[in-house]
């Protein structure tokens, strides 16, 4: 097991909000995973994909335990803050471009790939499945399309119930787009500032259930598939009631129409 106690080399007093915030999460996730002993002394030679690392907080966190890790993330804006890590602190971590990964027809084949908060954004479900395609094994975390939770709210925007609906089908966007629009030009949307930008910004995600996740995963050869969603929220702050609810449950309704976040570690046979 990689030691929880290990003194991370990170400065704080140094960090923006913006990079405190990522490597806080980046931190998170990496002790879940060793609670969860994915990650133990077998895995110091495996290779490990943060794919869609955003400011690379987690990348940061796996690369300052002396994991081998590459990083791939395809928003530019974002990527200073993953080169901040490697500048401040000299990890070695690797980045790698997007459109490397996707267009080179030899990929490296990943011991474990690590998507949090990604799935909704993908646009093109082929993404998911190359991913999928070159690890061993994956872990995710993603909004639950069918949590008690979400159904009022949408997690990203804001908007009422449309997080329930999914942008792959025509008529689901065209719903979508009227409802964006009744909203936008209507007087609650000119008379409240706040509603008016987000839907200037708006970008319906896709949001998934636990089904059609483990259908995916099961698609691509995946058969050990495990739902982490209480232990996730046991340690997250803020959010540990979350776990002393879901102890009144069964682990199985919790799992697929409770919890917030779908929290999924999978692997193929023989690994």
């Amino acid at each position: 097991m990689i030691s929880n106690n290990k003194k991370l080399p990170f400065r704080y007093d140094n960090l923006s909000e913006t990079l405190m915030a990522s490597l806080n999460s980046g931190i998170l996730i990496k002790n879940l995973l060793n609670t969860l002993l994915i990650l133990s002394n077998k895995c110091s030679n495996w290779n490990i994909l943060d794919f869609g690392s955003g400011y690379g907080g987690l990348t940061a966190a796996l690369s300052a335990e002396g994991l081998h890790v590459d990083s791939i993330e395809i928003n530019e804006d974002v990527i200073y803050g993953i080169k901040y890590w490697q500048l401040e602190y000299s990890l070695p971590f690797r980045l790698n471009p997007y459109y490397d990964f996707m267009e080179s027809p030899e990929v490296l084949q990943y011991d474990l790939c690590i998507l949090r908060e990604v799935l909704e954004h993908i646009e093109d479900i082929n993404v998911f499945f190359k991913v999928l395609n070159h690890s061993n094994r994956i872990f995710l975390t993603t909004p639950n399309r069918y949590s008690f939770f979400l159904l009022p709210r949408d997690p990203h925007n804001f908007l009422p119930i449309v997080s329930m609906l999914t942008n792959r089908s025509i008529i689901n966007r065209s719903i979508i787009w009227g409802v964006v629009n009744f909203l936008k030009w209507s007087k609650i949307g000119k008379l409240n500032a706040t509603l008016n930008t987000k839907l200037n910004n708006f970008q319906h995600v896709n949001l998934f259930t636990t089904f059609e996740i483990e259908t995916m995963l099961k698609s691509h050869g995946y058969t050990k598939i495990m739902h982490y969603s209480q232990e996730y929220f046991k340690l997250k702050n803020g959010r540990k009631w979350l776990y002393v609810f879901s102890k009144f449950l069964p682990r199985s309704i919790w799992d697929k129409f409770i919890s917030p976040a779908i929290v999924i570690y999978a692997e193929k046979p023989n690994e």
